[in-house]
């Protein structure tokens, strides 16, 4: 099954959170801002998000400045220290960027992140979110030095508009891997589809499964969940394999959280 999510900032207009997760959508990455700006939009999102029970989180465009501190200062402001259920992300479009900014950004990022995360929490969870498109990575941040450390702190959110969930990403050259797929966005016409009030909308694609999803939320560490046809049970309660079959196996995720025992031959859920 696919997990689709958007990304959306003030130039969505109104955005009825209900019809998003009614459309399918499982995430929403809000715009914090644009360099030292807050998008106007911001603080009225979060609220719906949250009112709205979407899994929602921040993604921040920084600007061109020789002043890395100061930018940074202005960005932990906009903030406020909340970032949401998600990862923190920074968006790299614009041209100047070097690594003293991407490095300075994911140390003091995460580091305050971190503090607010439990102790036992996976690390896809614990690395914040670097968004780019590889013919921009490739032309203005070439620097290996830069790649090998974005690829080791941070997971990948890559642009390429391939219209298509099943189509994969070009990626960055020297990146391995990504976590979410920005396939399709301006003109798709799927905004009111969506709930909001442009004419198209940011559509994402997780790359991975439920469970990979659930650790990258956070959500493997809640007492009891259901993600559509993944059934999440407290520690304890968890069923015994049939007559002791060893071809059904137990899955452990982090927090203690044990899904149901699935059969890994026949596919069924043990309940």
């Amino acid at each position: 099954m696919s997990i689709i999510g958007n990304d959306i900032s003030r130039y969505q207009g109104n955005v009825n959170f209900e019809q998003m997760k009614a459309a399918g959508s499982k995430f929403v990455y809000i715009r914090l801002g644009y360099g030292y700006t807050k998008d106007k939009k911001f603080e009225e999102y979060k609220q719906q998000a949250k009112l709205s029970g979407m899994l929602w989180g921040t993604y921040w465009v920084p600007t061109s400045t020789a002043r890395v501190q100061n930018l940074l200062d202005a960005y932990f402001a906009l903030s406020g220290g909340e970032w949401g259920d998600l990862p923190p992300a920074i968006d790299v479009e614009t041209d100047g960027l070097g690594l003293g900014l991407f490095k300075m950004w994911h140390d003091q990022t995460r580091v305050l992140w971190e503090k607010t995360l439990p102790r036992n929490t996976a690390d896809i969870r614990k690395k914040p979110t670097f968004y780019t498109r590889a013919s921009h990575f490739d032309r203005y941040i070439d620097a290996k030095k830069i790649k090998a450390f974005l690829g080791e702190q941070c997971n990948l959110w890559v642009a390429h508009y391939t219209y298509s969930i099943d189509k994969k990403p070009t990626l960055p050259k020297n990146w391995k891997d990504y976590l979410i797929h920005q396939y399709s966005a301006d003109e798709n016409g799927m905004g009111a589809e969506y709930g909001v009030s442009s004419r198209s909308i940011d559509l994402d694609s997780f790359n991975g499964d439920e469970f990979k999803f659930m650790e990258w939320t956070g959500l493997s560490q809640m007492d009891d969940l259901v993600i559509d046809d993944a059934i999440v049970i407290p520690p304890g309660d968890q069923d015994q394999p049939p007559n002791g079959d060893i071809s059904h196996q137990e899955i452990e995720l982090t927090g203690g959280v044990v899904i149901h025992i699935t059969c890994p031959h026949c596919k069924k859920v043990i309940f």
